[in-house]
């Protein structure tokens, strides 16, 4: 992906995360008015967001800002969202495998960050008490 496409793809997301969040907060408003919002919301934020450090490596690695990932968590039911966006993944898989890295790194992501009825559910990396007899 050149850079003018990672940019459209960044605003793109920055609009439609934005257009879902914002369908929320008002269901009872036309939808046509939501989009409005949104794309008045990506033409303000466009440049401070893409061209935050941090941003970047979200990104590179997810496709979206760290602010819409975290969004992402307040879903209602994160293990279908997970499921989703790992069908999303298969779907783009053969014609674009950078997006479908981008969509299996989400997923991750989502699973990583799913609570449990006693808190957070954690996923060690490494476990550096294991013992050997």
């Amino acid at each position: 992906m050149d850079n003018e496409e990672v940019k459209e793809e960044f605003w793109d997301n920055l609009q439609y995360e934005e257009y879902k969040k914002l369908t929320k907060q008002h269901p009872s408003v036309q939808l046509s008015t939501v989009w409005r919002w949104s794309c008045e919301y990506a033409q303000e934020n466009f440049d401070v967001l893409y061209d935050d450090a941090e941003n970047k490596k979200y990104l590179a690695m997810y496709g979206c800002t760290k602010q819409d990932m975290e969004d992402m968590l307040h879903e209602d039911m994160p293990c279908m969202l997970a499921m989703s966006i790992l069908s999303d993944a298969q779907h783009v898989m053969s014609y674009d495998q950078e997006q479908a890295r981008q969509f299996i790194n989400r997923a991750k992501y989502v699973i990583r960050h799913i609570k449990s009825d006693n808190g957070l559910v954690t996923t060690p990396t490494t476990n550096t008490n294991i013992q050997t007899n």
